[in-house]
């Protein structure tokens, strides 16, 4: 998945993290994922919904195990992707009360970070999601769960069997009785049925356990396997538009790593160098342009160029012999992302 940043208590979350440490029941809602991206001077503790929520991945599990936490779990998939997108934001809701009013309890957005999530026609495998959050002193505290989306992995079987063997282990009546069932089994198998362990023999439709994406070893490689690599194979795009910000201070960006960025950059009379920093920083700058903006400045004021960064430029309004005055500066800077 995305590697998303710390997530964040938003202001509603602070307050119903307020009402819990009372008598109020806070119950966890959901965990919510958007494409929303954070334009410069949001305030993530301000918000009160993702920027453009898309899917919602239901609470499989909530562990408060750990004092003043509680950890929460959720398994997701692209079963209802009508159209692919980047899974920047993440998003978990919250309320108080089972009358309460679902609000937006924590944040967080992995931005430039975030993995793509294709549509439901290209199926991919279910993603385990767990996110801690800090609940203070309240023992009142639960979640809605959906028990017809809770997911058995390797790591809650590998649990449950170590607990069960346990049990077993420790119960002296149990191993006598298994010991002899074991016995009156295996005398009465008929192995004519089944493949020789050296150089089987397979007849009919014979099956194998897939492997993971990552598996790279000497074990059998099921079609489903196969099918799953090639699903991956990236699929070429023109170099179009991919995502945009038209604002005052904004940009463009084309699949190929293109980037047009402007904006506004005011200069003291002071005459001290000014620096304007890009909407998005870049590896490479290709060009940049200054032009005078301000009608209160004297017509031969000119802005001049000082340095130029992959992340901003300096710049300095500069007049004829030696005059300064307060001007603004329309910039354009193009490059590479």
């Amino acid at each position: 998945m995305a590697k998303y940043p710390n997530i964040v208590i938003t202001n509603n979350g602070l307050n119903l993290f307020a009402q819990s440490q009372g008598n109020g029941q806070l119950i966890f809602t959901a965990m919510k994922i958007g494409d929303g991206t954070l334009n410069i001077g949001d305030d993530i503790k301000a918000l009160t919904n993702l920027k453009n929520p898309i899917l919602t991945a239901n609470i499989s599990n909530i562990d408060t195990s750990i004092s003043g936490q509680a950890t929460l779990t959720a398994i997701i998939n692209n079963s209802a992707v009508e159209t692919g997108f980047f899974a920047k934001e993440l998003g978990i809701y919250a309320k108080i009360g089972t009358n309460g009013t679902e609000q937006l309890y924590a944040y967080t957005n992995a931005a430039n970070y975030a993995d793509y999530m294709p549509d439901k026609n290209t199926p991919v495998d279910e993603n385990k999601i767990e996110i801690t959050l800090i609940i203070g002193n309240t023992t009142n505290v639960t979640a809605i769960i959906n028990d017809s989306i809770i997911y058995l992995t390797k790591e809650d079987t590998d649990k449950n069997i170590a607990i069960a063997v346990a049990a077993h282990d420790s119960d002296d009546s149990a191993h006598k009785d298994i010991r002899q069932l074991i016995n009156d089994i295996i005398k009465n198998i008929d192995l004519s049925p089944y493949a020789k362990l050296l150089s089987p023999e397979f007849s009919g439709i014979p099956t194998a356990p897939t492997a993971s994406k990552d598996t790279d070893n000497i074990q059998i490689a099921t079609t489903a396997f196969v099918k799953s690599l090639i699903t991956d194979i990236p699929v070429p795009v023109a170099d179009g538009i991919i995502a945009q910000s038209l604002d005052t201070w904004g940009w463009i960006k084309f699949a190929n790593g293109f980037i047009v960025q402007w904006g506004q950059s005011s200069h003291p009379a002071s005459g001290d160098a000014t620096t304007f920093t890009y909407p998005l920083s870049m590896t490479t700058v290709l060009s940049a342009s200054l032009q005078r903006y301000s009608t209160i400045a004297l017509a031969e004021h000119n802005p001049t160029l000082l340095s130029l960064g992959t992340s901003s430029l300096t710049w300095v309004n500069k007049g004829i012999n030696g005059n300064n005055a307060a001007t603004t500066s329309l910039i354009t800077v193009i490059g590479v992302v």
